[in-house]
């Protein structure tokens, strides 16, 4: 009984980067896991794997969504009509249509 003990004791800390990994929920788990299971036996993957589990995943980019393209050519014709009228200059008009355009 002593002996069963022991086994899931070892069992356990073997398996220790992987359940780490899972109830951090990282990004890489299955990755972690697999290098875990499979090469966990060289104690060098291992200390890599638990580092790996223990390590914070990186921040997700931000991703930039530009506003509608039909807003802005929109924009773009009462620009190009104001420049039409005369009411605006030209150096305004092409700031401004830099402006929309990025």
């Amino acid at each position: 009984m002593d002996n069963f003990f022991l086994f899931i004791f070892l069992l356990l800390v073997y398996l220790l980067p992987m359940i780490i990994a899972i109830g951090n929920k990282k990004r890489n788990m299955v990755a972690i896991s697999l290098m875990n299971i499979l090469l966990g036996w060289s104690v060098i993957c291992w200390i890599i794997s638990l580092i790996w589990a223990i390590s914070k995943d990186d921040k997700p980019r931000p991703i930039i969504v530009k506003e509608n393209k039909g807003k802005n050519y929109e924009q773009l014709e009462k620009l190009n009509d104001l420049f039409e009228k005369k009411i605006i200059s030209e150096q305004e008009f092409e700031t401004e249509k830099r402006k929309l355009l990025n």
